[in-house]
């Protein structure tokens, strides 16, 4: 079986799981089931290492911040629809949602700023940069 089959195969088994427990709108539920075929692929990962050879290794600080978005965004919807939801065990996966969630607060807040404001932000950090190179 090919990598690109076991994707498939993932990915299926992530759209089933969401399909049979959501009544969301299909762009949720198809962040849903990454997020969910991303999560089936680490439990195989695990369980069946022998299938997979030689992978990347996608603990903690090395987790794609695509990955950890859709770690986030199902565990956001887990909450929601369950009321509970359980967190990853291993500290820099925790770290790394912290990092991405505080990246997401922080661009949000950006967006609202008005561009005369943006400017001078913009401008501080020019000035201590052009100060640090001397």
């Amino acid at each position: 079986m090919t990598r690109i089959d076991q994707q498939i195969i993932f990915s299926a088994l992530g759209f089933i799981a969401v399909a049979m427990r959501e009544e969301t709108n299909a762009q949720d539920s198809a962040k849903r089931a990454r997020g969910m075929a991303w999560l089936i692929e680490e439990f195989c990962k695990t369980s069946v290492t022998e299938a997979f050879g030689e992978t990347k290794d996608y603990s903690g600080d090395n987790l794609p911040d695509e990955q950890i978005d859709n770690l986030i965004n199902t565990f956001k919807t887990t909450l929601r629809d369950e009321q509970e939801a359980k967190l990853p065990q291993d500290r820099a996966t925790l770290l790394k949602m912290h990092r991405r969630l505080q990246e997401r607060a922080e661009h949000k807040s950006r967006q609202r700023l008005p561009n005369d404001l943006l400017a001078d932000l913009i401008l501080e950090f020019i000035d201590a940069e052009i100060e640090e190179e001397g």
